[in-house]
């Protein structure tokens, strides 16, 4: 048992990681398959739904949503690690394809299609669905990760980093924090007294910190695999999760007055520098003494897992978590688009320069270098999944054919404006979607040899984790109406 455990560090531990074009190329894959998705559905109307207290009337959509949507993403981080190429190929075609009869259908049909135009648009959702989607995929991404990580049919490239580099699941832990702070910004702008926000904080904080002790004992007790570099001895990803609201509020207790924009770039360079003149080596040095020594990954790490958190909170208020904070789709664009082509300029300047070598993206230290790169990945994903609701979408809506609106009854169907059943149920749920993954996952490590299993078995495994997590998900939004997020 002690020798499989070693294995199983082993096999995490000592790695380098990859290209930012690789991780940026399957990553890809999250925006051209929900472009697919979109297309389909606006293709395939009978599918839309509504609120429905059983999962039975919702079946078709939950079918289509996990064949588009979800096994692409599947097939990226596992058996199609190595021809991202043929998978991004295999889901353009059909986009291009609809997007060219939609075009010819246009020109074609101009006169219909300018009667049809006069009826009034359907009601705009009050949260946006491309922002609701993003959040579900990344929540997605981690939930398949965390387990895909410990079978050989998961790419070493793709597993976390030693020290330095970049590989999906170092660029995962950061975009976790970012799907939490781009929700945030206008609730922790909110004019409730300091004390409120204190108490709030804590009451958000007190749940996740207790399931970060929890599971602090449960892997001790039963001498679970660990990887001290990640987080340390004691320290693990709940922790960092529950601090995160206590750290902002106390930032923004001091500074009420600062931009959230400001008060990241304030705590990241801050960091940086405290990095720099001797915060780092001592963070790299494998010497573990005293009880922060051993924990120094998970503490110090805060502040650049803070700073990530305070840069897309400041995005969220700029671009509006909901259509009432939005003035038009346009200033939306333009700040996606600023914020997009900042950070991926300076991402860019870092690797093409002798730059790189002074500052090496570190998702270990979440160094400066990290925080513009997990900015920079997320800004851009999210552009172009509001570039698929916000452009491409409206402009097939204008030029779908009259049948194509009409349900099995051969009556009118309103154009669906809500996102993805599956995605909006982990989006919704998301602590104990996270929960769930982390118990199912000890429970495959525990019960079985990952390390020894076939690709064949890996990808079963998988199906099955993924099948229960998902499930249950759903279970908790469409049937008991239980929301549990982060």
């Amino acid at each position: 048992m002690a020798e499989l455990k070693s294995a199983k560090e082993a096999f995490v531990s000592g790695l380098l990681g990859t290209t930012i074009v690789d991780v940026s190329a399957c990553l890809a894959v999250l925006v051209t398959s929900y472009a697919l998705y979109r297309l389909l559905e606006l293709f395939l109307p009978h599918f839309q739904y509504g609120k429905h207290s059983k999962l039975a009337p919702l079946m078709p959509l939950i079918f289509l949503e996990l064949a588009v949507l979800l096994v692409p993403i599947w097939l990226a981080f596992t058996v199609a690690a190595d021809d991202l190429l043929r998978l991004h190929i295999s889901l353009a075609i059909p986009i291009c394809g609809l997007l060219v009869y939609h075009k010819a259908f246009n020109r074609s049909s101009s006169a219909v299609l300018k009667s049809d135009s006069k009826q009034k648009e359907p009601p705009q959702p009050n949260r946006l669905v491309y922002l609701v989607a993003f959040r579900g995929m990344l929540q997605y991404i981690t939930i398949l990760a965390i387990l895909a990580v410990d079978f050989h049919v998961f790419p070493r490239r793709y597993a976390k980093t030693e020290n330095y580099g970049v590989s999906i699941m170092d660029a995962g832990v950061g975009s976790f924090i970012f799907s939490m702070g781009i929700v945030s910004g206008s609730r922790l702008k909110s004019t409730v007294s300091l004390k409120n926000k204190w108490i709030k904080s804590i009451r958000a904080a007190a749940p996740v910190l207790l399931l970060g002790i929890v599971r602090a004992i449960a892997t001790k007790s039963v001498n679970y695999q660990e990887h001290l570099s990640e987080y340390g001895v004691h320290w693990n990803f709940f922790f960092t999760l529950a601090f995160i609201p206590l750290g902002v509020t106390a930032v923004t207790s001091f500074t009420p007055s600062i931009s959230f924009r400001l008060l990241g770039i304030l705590v990241a360079i801050g960091y940086e520098v405290a990095l720099k003149i001797g915060l780092e080596a001592y963070i790299n040095d494998p010497r573990r003494r005293t009880l922060i020594d051993m924990n120094k990954e998970g503490i110090f790490s805060l502040s650049g897992y803070l700073a990530i958190f305070l840069f897309s909170a400041d995005l969220g208020i700029r671009c509006g978590v909901d259509r009432s904070l939005v003035k038009t789709p346009r200033n939306a664009l333009k700040t996606l688009l600023l914020e997009a082509g900042v950070f991926v300029a300076v991402t860019a300047c870092f690797r093409i320069t002798a730059i790189e070598s002074y500052f090496p993206i570190s998702r270990r230290l979440t160094n400066l270098s990290y925080i513009v790169w997990i900015m920079a990945t997320n800004a851009t994903i999210l552009l172009g999944m509001y570039l698929v609701d916000e452009v491409m979408i409206p402009w097939c809506r204008t030029a779908s054919p009259p049948s194509s609106r009409k349900n099995r009854n051969g009556k009118a169907s309103p154009v669906k404006t809500e996102p993805p059943i599956v995605l909006s149920s982990i989006n919704r749920n998301q602590l104990s979607a996270f929960l769930l993954a982390n118990l199912l996952t000890g429970l495959v490590n525990m019960s079985s040899n990952t390390l020894e299993a076939s690709n064949t078995f890996a990808m079963v495994v998988l199906f099955g984790y993924l099948s229960v997590v998902l499930g249950a998900a759903l279970l908790m939004d469409v049937v008991f109406n239980i929301t549990l997020k982060l």
